[in-house]
């Protein structure tokens, strides 16, 4: 029987009254009631409107005064790891990604991580997104071809035994490249992909060891996009582990779900957007003045 595990992300964010109280409430809260894994994201800015997040219009500002002061998350999982020594948690990264940060560094990180924690790491990775990745200089032209390389180069690394490396790549190229990190007891950090779409599914199949939705699915739709990844890792002599198949949240709704997200969207864009009062009154200001330009004419 497979065994179903539960994971919670923590959202990373410089909190009150210190830094990391979240985070650190976050912890306490999963290892008290046994989570299997804890996970930080890996963002340098956010994507929730920042006119919005402010005491007027929701009360957690008081907790949490900017919604963009993402910490680093590397730094942050060696921090829970030195307070994660007698539980048995895995720490993840859900996700870092192949734009804003080099390969072999990532391979680094992560292969500290697994080292330090007594092989629980787990390396989230992704091709990141566009807002999170071209303010900063990173091009956004082939982020997938850029992932892909990006993934071979880790593997390359890992599996170099210590030896010199030596890989063409349009993006990573490798010149007498040493990486003499050892793995913990003969395994590296499982890699669990973030994917979407078609390409990304099948780069999950081919490199993962884990498929990362990343927002919560349709029962119908994880498993179309499962099955994409199960098939691309057949046909490249691998396999997805069982116990690395991750259901992100929920991946089943109720029609009452359905109505609430419904409602909570009709919501955010009325505050975003101005409610339909707001508009009919625009509507009835611009054709009083179309009209009048015409009168006057």
């Amino acid at each position: 029987m497979a065994r179903f595990g539960v994971g919670i992300m923590d959202l990373n964010l410089v909190s009150r009254p210190t830094p990391e109280s979240l985070t650190r409430a976050t912890y306490l809260n999963a290892f008290a009631n046994r989570v299997d894994s804890l996970w930080v994201p890996d963002h340098l800015n956010g994507l929730f409107p920042r006119s919005l997040w402010k005491q007027k219009y929701c009360g957690a500002t008081k907790l949490l005064p900017r919604l963009d002061a993402f910490m680093e998350p590397w730094t942050m999982l060696g921090h829970i790891a030195a307070r994660n020594r007698l539980g048995r948690m895995r720490l993840g990264v859900g996700v870092t990604d192949t734009g804003r940060r080099n390969p072999a560094v990532t391979a680094q990180a992560a292969a500290t991580l697994h080292l330090l924690t007594r092989g629980r790491a787990i390396l989230g990775i992704g091709p990141g997104e566009r807002e999170g990745n071209e303010p900063y200089g990173v091009d956004w032209s082939k982020p997938v071809a850029r992932f892909e390389e990006a993934m071979a180069t880790i593997r390359a690394l890992w599996g170099s035994g210590g030896q010199l490396v030596n890989r063409d790549s349009p993006y990573f190229p490798l010149r007498n490249a040493l990486f003499d990190l050892p793995p913990y007891r003969g395994k590296w950090p499982e890699i669990w992909i973030a994917a979407h779409g078609p390409r990304m599914l099948r780069a999950a199949g081919r490199y993962g060891d884990g498929y990362f939705p990343g927002f919560p699915h349709r029962p119908q739709d994880y498993a179309q996009r499962l099955e994409v990844v199960r098939a691309a890792a057949s046909d490249a002599g691998r396999e997805v582990t069982a116990s690395a198949i991750q259901a992100h949240g929920g991946i089943g709704f109720t029609w009452e779900a359905d109505v609430h997200w419904l409602y909570k969207r009709a919501q955010l864009d009325a505050a975003l957007l101005g409610d339909a009062k707001r508009h009919r009154a625009r509507l009835a200001a611009i054709l009083a003045d179309h009209a009048g330009a015409h009168a006057v004419g």
